[in-house]
């Protein structure tokens, strides 16, 4: 991974900046960063100090350090998490490397729409609360509406973490299909996937009232526990 981080990205980069006389040759070259923007922007390269960075790190043992006080390379023993900071844009993807003493160690968080797949979790939280009492009120027709919705937006919330298209897409059958291809490689459980799929089935009837409709209180029961499933699911997922 660390051959390839350098033959795409750095070192195409450092040589394109030096023949411009940006960087000094040799370089010596401490730290680089890719960013990956889920916009369509182009992605991003930085080099050495302007690479922007939060690790946590195991300290090597008999260092001690003071809060506040400076960590260097020499000091740490190994890698135990690393995010970008929080002025960064909370959507963007990335690929860090850095030199510690002579060996490197490689970070990386290629999940897209972090931010964005929040603020669908917390609607579908939201519309799962709900559902929940719509359940106890026996309320069949707008449990099976609201319940939907919050699947749904459970489901995407899933998805565009590493979808792009479909985070501006509003449409329910692109989130279905999606979600049902997502399942079939594992990705879900099969009875959370087997719940969105009952669900986009009865919530036409129960929302546009085209005909009698109920649910036996069993199995709602069960779909509001495979798409309780699913939010936790999607809430492992774009925790940092």
């Amino acid at each position: 991974m660390f051959r390839q981080v350098m033959d795409l990205w750095v070192t195409p980069e450092v040589e394109r900046r030096q023949e411009a006389r940006l960087l000094p040759k040799p370089l010596d070259l401490r730290a680089a960063q890719i960013i990956f923007f889920s916009d369509g922007h182009p992605h991003q390269i930085r080099i050495n100090d302007e690479v922007k960075i939060l690790l946590k790190v195991k300290i090597k043992k008999g260092v001690q350090k003071k809060e506040g006080e400076a960590v260097y390379s020499n000091d740490i023993e190994d890698l135990e998490l690393s995010k970008l900071p929080d002025n960064e844009d909370p959507n963007c993807g990335h690929i860090t490397i850095y030199r510690k003493e002579k060996t490197w160690l490689i970070s990386f968080d290629l999940r897209y729409n972090k931010q964005s797949a929040r603020t669908q979790l917390d609607a579908a939280k939201e519309f799962f609360d709900s559902a929940t009492f719509s359940k106890d009120k026996k309320n069949w027709r707008s449990f099976a509406d609201t319940l939907f919705s919050a699947a749904e937006l459970a489901a995407k919330s899933l998805l565009i973490t590493s979808d792009l298209e479909l985070a501006r897409s509003k449409k329910h059958g692109a989130i279905h299909s999606k979600l049902n291809n997502f399942a079939k490689h594992g990705n879900i459980e099969s009875v959370q996937r087997e719940a969105f799929n009952k669900l986009s089935q009865i919530r036409a009837p129960a929302r546009y009232a085209e005909k009698t409709f109920s649910l036996r209180e069993q199995e709602a029961e069960k779909l509001l526990e495979s798409v309780s499933r699913m939010i936790e699911a999607a809430q492992k997922r774009i925790s940092d």
